[in-house]
């Protein structure tokens, strides 16, 4: 019981702290506002972003069979905890596709065993300031990177290969 109540108050750590050094700018190529640096799902639901987040995240039918799969993953490995970090560009059109479905199928599953950790909107070269993410490697956005004991364990880049469901459910597995 220690170890979920530390988790659960450093999630809400970071998530209460994540929103810190986020800005935006014009995107002169896509005519908008951009968002850039750390955010947190809030500033994604109703900042710039808020227009496609609404559309994506409404029109995505979350695969239930799949999300049963990973609950029972979890249920079954409690000591079990995977972090995930998303870079995205709210310029991008396949994060305005990926990101809204994939927060729904985290929030269709019913476990504090996996959550997102940070994160970082990008601008087109995939930086943002005040933020080193070389280390990351990030070539295409958006990036969901998944962590367990702080060591990555897998990633989405851009779209899934299968869904995001079965994508999450290798992963982890």
């Amino acid at each position: 019981m220690g170890k979920l109540a530390l988790v659960l108050f450093a999630s809400f750590a970071i998530y209460t702290t994540s929103g810190q050094g986020f800005s935006t700018i014009f995107d002169e190529k896509s005519g908008m506002e951009i968002m850039l640096g750390t955010c947190n799902m809030e500033q994604l639901k109703t900042g710039s972003f808020a227009e496609f987040f609404s559309i994506y995240y409404s029109s995505y039918e979350v695969n239930q069979d799949i999300v049963a799969e990973i609950n029972d993953f979890f249920q079954q490995n409690s000591d079990s905890f995977v972090s995930i970090c998303i870079v995205l560009g709210t310029w991008c059109g396949d994060s305005h596709e990926q990101v809204p479905p994939f927060v729904k199928v985290l929030e269709n599953i019913n476990s504090d065993n996996i959550y997102i950790e940070n994160i970082f909107c990008v601008d087109r070269n995939k930086t943002a300031p005040n933020i080193d993410l070389e280390e990351l490697f990030i070539e295409r956005v958006p990036t969901f990177i998944f962590y367990k004991n702080g060591m990555e364990i897998g990633r989405i880049v851009e779209t899934p290969q299968k869904s995001l469901e079965a994508d999450i459910l290798d992963i982890i597995n």
